[in-house]
């Protein structure tokens, strides 16, 4: 099922995709054999491509439903539960606003035992490290699409895929000092969020004010600050060779991104005050134009007529055309658009969702606290007839 209330537009193709060429080893005696990465594409029974427009990004198109130990639930259509080998990892739900997102974390046993991906050797760090910039994100975008397959990740269904990498950035200055609740009575301070973030807090309210990108992660697992590896990771992201976090970008969750590999890699960059590489997989979805014929005709011609309005004012001004030529372009392109969604299987009902979050609420000492949330401030019991009579 796909969230078509939560989709965010992106622009129209540029360009047909191309199909990788895809080789059996990067070259002699390299450690990472692409056999592996042709037995994921078999397994998928599907492809891969690139938009020449995004360099750093790779489709994957599965035309296979594959079962794994990771899957995304809704009851409603909005709301969201996240299970590993049918164990509940997470659920989430909207306020009444729709502008918060309550977060409700299980740390449940199967998930923190669970590795998505295996362990990123250094020789693989080393060598990708070794490669121009240029490749470097597209080899650990076919990296991590061969390990989740040979991990029997799933959560990837039938559809298309985008793997996106993004290199690291530096954050600025205090960039703790932001809008999010550290749930912990504390100041807000780079030091503080990072705690927050992997504290093990169960029942959280996440608001939307993102005053940078750090604050778009949703960890679920902990990390204990004298692991040995946390000095070895800070280590490389200073030499700017840490390898990427892994992120499931949820666009139900106000686009925030679920780490599904790498937390161990992110405290260590936040630490050196950056936002570590990251590779963000997006479910997305191709969409015409709601405009009618006659609509589109009539944009065309309004977009030709602002334009030669324009030339006439500023005597052809490039400047003041350019932005114009804009809206032509857009005008004329009747290629769909992509749309990133979230997908998740309808496959629970709301009381039983709703039975298994009162049920974990309880257990774990915060039954009041969502009580009072759920039936004053929650989307869901306000909206969603099916769960008002739970």
């Amino acid at each position: 099922m796909d969230f078509s209330e939560m989709k965010t537009p992106f622009p129209p193709r540029n360009g047909v995709s191309a199909k990788l060429k895809l080789k059996t080893s990067l070259h002699k005696g390299h450690p990472m054999h692409y056999q592996s990465l042709n037995a994921a594409l078999e397994q998928y029974s599907g492809n891969l491509t690139h938009n020449p427009a995004s360099p750093n990004s790779l489709a994957l198109h599965i035309d296979r439903q594959t079962q794994g130990c990771l899957k995304l639930h809704t009851p409603d259509g909005i709301s969201l539960s996240l299970t590993c080998r049918d164990e509940p990892v997470f659920w989430s739900f909207h306020s009444q606003d729709l502008y918060d997102v309550y977060l409700v974390r299980s740390y449940a046993e199967s998930w923190q035992a669970y590795q998505p991906v295996g362990h990123i050797g250094s020789r693989v760090n080393e060598h990708i490290a070794r490669r121009p910039a240029a490749e470097q994100g597209l080899l650990w975008n076919k990296y991590f699409i061969e390990q989740l397959a040979a991990h029997n990740a799933g959560l990837l269904g039938i559809g298309e895929w985008h793997f996106d990498y993004r290199p690291a950035q530096t954050l600025p200055p205090r960039w703790g000092e932001c809008w999010h609740d550290t749930a912990l009575g504390r100041p807000e301070t780079d030091e503080n969020y990072a705690q927050w973030l992997f504290s093990g807090s169960r029942f959280d309210a996440l608001d939307n004010n993102f005053y940078t990108q750090a604050e778009r992660f949703i960890a679920l697992k902990t990390h204990h600050a004298e692991d040995g590896r946390l000095k070895y990771w800070r280590k490389r992201a200073r030499q700017n060779q840490l390898p990427p976090v892994l992120v499931y970008e949820l666009t139900a969750l106000s686009s925030r991104w679920l780490i599904l590999d790498g937390h161990l890699r992110l405290a260590a960059a936040l630490a050196e005050g950056q936002l570590p590489p990251l590779i963000v997989i997006q479910a997305t979805t191709a969409r015409n134009s709601p405009q009618t014929a006659a609509e589109h005709e009539t944009a065309k011609a309004a977009a030709l007529s602002q334009y030669e309005k324009i030339a006439r004012q500023t005597d052809h001004n490039p400047q003041a055309l350019t932005a114009v030529s804009q809206h032509i372009i857009r005008a004329y392109d009747t290629r769909p658009y992509l749309l990133h969604t979230t997908r998740a299987a309808a496959d629970i009902t709301p009381k039983t969702w709703l039975q298994q979050l009162q049920t974990y609420a309880a257990q774990h000492g915060f039954a009041e606290e969502f009580e009072r949330i759920w039936t004053t401030d929650s989307w869901p019991m306000k909206r969603v007839a099916v769960l008002q009579a739970v």
